[in-house]
């Protein structure tokens, strides 16, 4: 088996120094060029909602303004299937007619993104993604909307409370800058083994240290190299 000389390795790297970096430019290059010009942009706005089971709206409360631990196990148990309502392909249809039909409702249902906040938490956050930041916003406001009625419509003893609209918005897509440097480092490693595999793949023995690392015998001379070159229809020999 071939052992692999690290040294060798560094070297013959630093002695292709120049191509493996301008590979990587090239690469970075087109990422960069790709994610500026011709990606489109993804945007992400979020709103949110308490549930909770209609007792925090009552007297139920314990005097130093905590909620008992009855109402928060009672709310707690109703979140995942509040969850499970916003990702249900009726509330996508009602919003579709909210917004006059515009998007199909599987369309809208890809745009969004239904999580709890926590564990322990009475809030579900929704994420609204899209290209056009204000048709994102007004897309998730319009949604917004529509939640506490179509929950308590259908979910008996829920009470939806709205806690954040769609104010802020952050782009999610491209990230051109991460991307141009994994481009670029993606670069630099294909061409560094491609000059690896491709030294490691020689079976020419160039001198007497490649003899003496392929066969373990003792080396007795070395045959000079004669070159032919025809020079107006003359050859002749010279040694290396």
């Amino acid at each position: 088996m071939k052992e692999i000389d690290i040294t060798k390795i560094i070297k013959l790297l630093l002695s292709h120094i120049f191509p493996i970096l301008l590979a990587g430019v090239i690469l970075a290059g087109a990422v960069f060029c790709y994610n500026t010009f011709w990606s489109k942009p993804v945007y992400r706005t979020s709103t949110s909602v308490l549930i909770n089971n209609g007792g925090l709206a009552d007297d139920s409360q314990s005097p130093n303004g905590t909620i008992s631990q009855g109402i928060m196990s009672a709310s707690l148990s109703l979140v995942p299937t509040c969850i499970d309502m916003m990702e249900s392909d009726n509330i996508y249809k009602e919003l579709a007619k909210a917004l006059n039909d515009k998007y199909s409702y599987y369309g809208l249902q890809s745009r969004f993104s239904v999580v709890s906040r926590n564990e322990q938490s009475l809030v579900i956050d929704i994420y609204t993604y899209g290209s056009d930041i204000s048709e994102t916003k007004n897309i998730a406001n319009t949604f917004l909307q529509i939640v506490p009625t179509y929950i308590s419509n259908n979910l008996t003893g829920a009470d939806i409370k709205i806690m954040a609209t769609a104010d802020k918005i952050v782009k999610t897509s491209p990230r051109t800058g991460f991307n141009t440097a994994v481009a670029f480092i993606v670069g630099v490693l294909l061409c560094s083994a491609i000059y690896i595999i491709i030294e490691f793949s020689k079976n020419t023995i160039e001198n007497e240290k490649d003899f003496k690392a392929r066969y373990e015998l003792p080396l007795l001379g070395t045959v000079p190299l004669f070159e032919n070159n025809s020079q107006g229809g003359k050859r002749r020999g010279r040694t290396k």
